[in-house]
């Protein structure tokens, strides 16, 4: 199932303690330092339900709908399902992090994606 944007704030409105230095933080969703990354989160929930991105964002088995997060790849193009939603960002540019970067950049002409790689990570190394 799909959650919405909402579903999702409302989830991390569970009674978790967060703390930011000594300050006990009475919601994520509504406290300065965190609400835009709580928003931001939500907003991709709703992507995926958004009917312009729902094929490219999930997946339906037995009539449902699923996060293709959840998309256990059997097929080249099962893998390329699960990578497109990954790889392409709203403003239609690429971003890979870790082993997703190693990943994107071989799958980058199969995506038909120009890959943006982030040098603010520790490089990963690997041989595909």
């Amino acid at each position: 199932m799909l959650k919405t944007g909402q579903d999702y704030l409302e989830g991390v409105r569970d009674g978790r303690q967060v703390y930011l230095g000594k300050e006990l933080v009475d919601d994520v969703t509504t406290h300065p330092a965190f609400r835009n990354a709580a928003r931001s989160f939500a907003r991709i929930y709703d992507n995926k339900r958004a009917p312009e991105h729902i094929d490219l964002m999930s997946y339906e088995v037995d009539g449902e709908r699923h996060s293709t997060w959840y998309l256990q790849p059997r097929t080249k193009d099962d893998l390329r399902k699960r990578m497109e939603p990954i790889a392409v960002l709203p403003s239609g540019r690429t971003v890979c992090w870790g082993v997703r970067r190693i990943m994107c950049r071989h799958l980058s002409p199969v995506l038909r994606c120009a890959p943006i790689f982030s040098t603010a990570f520790a490089p990963v190394s690997a041989t595909i």
